[in-house]
């Protein structure tokens, strides 16, 4: 089983970051290889474990929706690497 490296907000030594609000396209990829593809206003918790699952093992968050086609080829490139 390969590593799964992830950020934790364990409540120590966590920078905390608020981004401006408005929104926000989130992909991720579970470790079975499932990719999610989504839209979401609360940037805050949106890298959350209970927020994309808990075993993902790569997740993009940016500012505005993923466009059809960036969508695609989020999901050709992860489908690739976790099939």
């Amino acid at each position: 089983m390969p590593n799964i490296w992830h950020l934790s907000n364990d409540g120590g030594d966590s920078l905390s970051v608020t981004p401006p609000a408005g929104t926000y396209g989130r992909a991720w990829v579970s470790a079975a290889g499932v990719v999610t593809v989504d839209t979401v206003t609360n940037p805050t918790n949106a890298l959350i474990p209970s927020a994309v699952g808990a075993t993902q093992a790569d997740v993009i968050l940016r500012q505005g929706a993923f466009s059809p086609t960036e969508e695609a080829g989020i999901r050709a490139y992860w489908g690739g690497l976790y099939a």
